[in-house]
């Protein structure tokens, strides 16, 4: 039987993403970009390069959320067929169950990955162990 601990960095995934992490989103950049647009000195406005700047800050951050997102995709779609435990929390109740069973399909949650096992959605930072099927005889 050929295993494989997946580790995670918390499971924060399971509620939703951790909006007090102290990182900053694409979202909460472009609030800040407004509203320092908003309220500069008319009379001495931001410097060309210095708004050049952040809209490459920007465009440097979007690009990276989106190749995170990619790669989290890639990881989930590469546990379809294999068997997994995991350990989501119930919404409900708050407590933590554990899931065990192989992944038949991936969903998406606003980018967050999804793993479809038998009756149960588990983010995929609940997983915690992955068996590979195929090498077991």
């Amino acid at each position: 039987m050929n295993i494989m601990e997946v580790k995670s960095e918390s499971n924060q995934m399971v509620t939703g993403p951790n909006k007090s992490s102290g990182v900053l989103g694409k979202e909460e950049f472009l609030k800040i970009l407004a509203t320092q647009l908003k309220c500069q000195d008319p009379l001495n406005p931001m410097d060309d390069k210095d708004f050049i700047t952040q809209m490459a800050q920007f465009s440097a951050l979007e690009q990276m959320t989106n190749l995170n997102s990619s790669f989290e995709l890639s990881r989930a779609i590469g546990l379809i067929g294999k068997e997994v435990v995991a350990y989501p929390e119930n919404f409900i109740t708050g407590d933590v169950e554990c899931v065990t069973g192989t992944v038949e399909c991936v969903y998406s949650d606003n980018g967050i990955p999804l793993l479809k096992i038998g009756n149960h959605c588990v983010y995929l930072d609940s997983v915690k162990i992955v068996r590979d099927k195929s090498n077991e005889e």
